[in-house]
């Protein structure tokens, strides 16, 4: 039929599909022209908003166009037709409907009014380095243009597990009201021939198709993993046929092809930043390298906050004042910890009141938790640092060979 419309040019063929890696290359090679159509950015999106928003909500046009990254324009009239039905002119009527609707969750953002910052205890030195990578060049682009500054387009973020590197990055994307996209090595590998790149390659596509966005690349040692410097630079003899190669190979092309693409930008994170290729380093694409280390003793005591925020503590022999500053400061409660494991401590010594108040067998006292139970808590616990020491003496061998390099 292609080939028989191609001869006559009596008719046109239109075709349609989400992705043009779902149509194999032959049949791809038959069209004569593709035309991508984009999903509206944040001006297209305002400009249908006021044109089709009721009249007393014409004035939040500018933040429900912050609301709906990655809304298609019948996404957008299906918003706007359930916004007739709101009788006041409050934005919190708007969020409600938006969240009623439940369109398209995948391709959203979380932009709600919480300051998720201040959810993350501590680490802010780490905090300070991400927004100033990824909000001044939007907050100060004039200065950026002077200076002649490029925004960053890549972040690697190393450490311990459990040190907030996944929460660190999902904050930056709701301070920066951008599409988070989560990528792990379950997503991308695959048992066929050529998929696992397919996979790549859609999910930049679809980072670009909803900018601004930020694409984060978990566990990239699992991913990727660094090359063999054998013949050719390559092992192509390893265990998985290749495909590391390959998916390398990929993502060196599309972190390449970022710079022709603005307000997107790739933060990877990884335990093992030994285990990375080099080439992935270079300038130009995750040149920006911040190591996210275990809790301090300030940090302890802000996650300690954080999670017993809520909890009712005893006041046995007075001693609830100080609890969570004395669970911070003692070596064999929270030494070598991370945020994730002080976490789960708390949850744990929850259980461990809740345990001791139902073998009472009296269901009408009040469940309190005390010091006892952080301390039964902490004996299930066995921080990841212990259980492997020398990961921290890594991290400081990767710093000092990479910055001497």
């Amino acid at each position: 039929m292609i080939d028989f419309a191609n001869s006559t040019q009596l008719f046109i063929i239109l075709v349609a599909s989400i992705t043009q890696s779902n149509l194999d290359s032959r049949t791809r090679s038959k069209f004569q022209r593709n035309i991508l159509l984009m999903p509206p950015t944040v001006s297209e999106r305002l400009l249908f908003i006021k044109q089709y928003i009721p009249a007393h909500l014409h004035h939040h046009s500018e933040q429900i166009s912050h609301m709906t990254v990655g809304y298609l324009c019948g996404d957008l009239m299906r918003l706007l037709s359930e916004c007739k039905s709101i009788k006041t002119d409050d934005l919190q009527s708007v969020s409600r409907v938006i969240r009623k609707l439940n369109i398209r969750p995948s391709l959203k953002s979380d932009h709600s009014s919480t300051d998720h910052w201040r959810e993350i205890g501590g680490l802010e030195q780490v905090k300070l380095k991400l927004r100033q990578a990824a909000e001044w060049p939007s907050l100060y682009p004039h200065s950026f243009e002077r200076l002649g500054l490029t925004p960053p387009r890549g972040i690697l973020l190393y450490g311990p597990p459990g040190c907030a590197k996944t929460s660190l990055v999902r904050a930056l994307a709701k301070s920066t009201k951008s599409t988070f996209l989560y990528c792990n090595v379950a997503q991308i590998y695959s048992p066929y021939l050529g998929e696992s790149e397919r996979e790549l390659r859609d999910l930049f596509q679809k980072a670009r198709l909803l900018n601004p966005s930020i694409l984060f690349l978990d566990e990239l040692d699992a991913i990727v993993g660094k090359r063999d410097m054998t013949v050719g630079g390559l092992n192509q003899a390893s265990s998985s046929g290749g495909v590391e190669s390959r998916i390398l190979s990929t993502l060196l092309n599309e972190m390449d092809g970022i710079e022709s693409t603005k307000d997107l930008l790739v933060v990877a994170a990884t335990n093992r930043p030994d285990c990375i290729d080099h080439a992935l380093l270079r300038p130009g694409r995750l040149d920006h390298i911040l190591y996210v280390p275990p809790p301090d003793l300030d940090s302890k005591r802000d996650i300690l906050k954080i999670h017993c925020n809520g909890i009712p503590l005893c006041e046995h022999d007075n001693e609830s004042g100080d609890m969570l500053e004395r669970i911070a400061c003692d070596e064999n409660l929270t030494g070598d910890m991370t945020g994730a494991e002080i976490e789960s401590m708390c949850r744990e010594a929850c259980m461990c009141a809740m345990r001791e108040w139902e073998r009472s067998g009296d269901l009408n006292i009040q469940v309190d938790v005390n010091m006892k139970h952080f301390l039964e808590a902490r004996r299930r616990i066995v921080p990841a640092i212990r259980r492997d020491p020398s990961i921290l003496n890594r991290y400081k061998e990767f710093e000092e060979s990479f910055y001497k390099k």
